[in-house]
């Protein structure tokens, strides 16, 4: 059986453990880091409000045009900042 909660809160552990090692590793001094689940429209536009954000900079794995048909499309009709889609290189090239 797979218990949800428990993997969400696995889930959660691992992001912050990411997001730590890739702040630590950035060589820029990084204030705040966010990690949120639900729509993510949603929760980049609450948080570029709390945060008065000016760029919002989001990475993937998949090819440019197919990122692009999907989730980044819609964050780009979404929040109203500018914003950077970075490709991110799998661990394996």
């Amino acid at each position: 059986d797979v218990n949800l909660g428990d993997m969400q809160k696995r889930i959660s552990e691992e992001t912050h453990h990411a997001l730590t090692e890739l702040s630590t590793n950035a060589g820029y001094p990084i204030t705040e880091t966010l990690s949120g689940s639900g729509d993510l429209g949603q929760v980049l536009v609450d948080a570029i409000k709390k945060y008065d954000m000016d760029l919002v900079v989001c990475g993937h794995h998949q090819d440019f045009w197919s990122k692009l048909m999907s989730s980044a499309r819609q964050l780009i009709n979404t929040v109203h900042v500018d914003m950077l889609i970075v490709p991110l290189r799998d661990e394996e090239e």
